[in-house]
Order: structure tokens, then sequence, then C-alpha cells
């Protein structure tokens, strides 16, 4: 489990600075505390799924990037591989 939640952690991460906000922008957003997000990012707890379906919504990815994050992480390595290339 703690391997997962490393990953969501860094999905969590690799959304919010790609779309550019704080961590304090998105609590606000998503309606928690500043806090409880950074536990999110640091994999000291997960997000309730309706805080989940805001993040979908947010940043229009499928559920497969906060279930499968390994996958969502593999892909944005090729990606970002293929890009370099």
């Amino acid at each position: 489990m703690d391997n997962l939640m490393e990953q969501l952690a860094q999905v969590l991460r690799q959304l919010r600075k790609s779309a550019g906000y704080s961590q304090a922008e998105l609590a606000e957003k998503l309606g928690v505390g500043r806090t409880a997000y950074v536990y999110y990012e640091t994999g000291k707890a997960l997000p309730a799924l309706p805080t989940v379906r805001l993040l979908m919504e947010l940043y229009q990815v499928s559920a497969d990037a906060f279930l499968y994050p390994e996958r969502y992480l593999a892909e944005n390595r090729q990606a970002a591989e293929a890009g370099e290339a």
C-alpha cells in the first residue's frame, strides 16, 4: 500500500504543478484544508472519493490516473522521453 500511496502522491504533485496551482489554491478549489491536501501529496492520507471526482473534473483525467498511478506515471515518463528525442 505504501508504494501505491507514494505513486498517487507523485501523480497529484505532477498534475498540480502542470496546472500551475499552489497547494493552497488547489485545497481551496477542492474544499479541503491546505494541510489535508499536503497530506495527499506526501502520501500520508488518501483523498475521499468526492475529492477524487473533483480532481478528475479539474484536471480532465480519468479515474485511472488515481486508481492506477503507476500506469499514469509510466505513460507520462514515456511521453516526456518521446518529446526529448
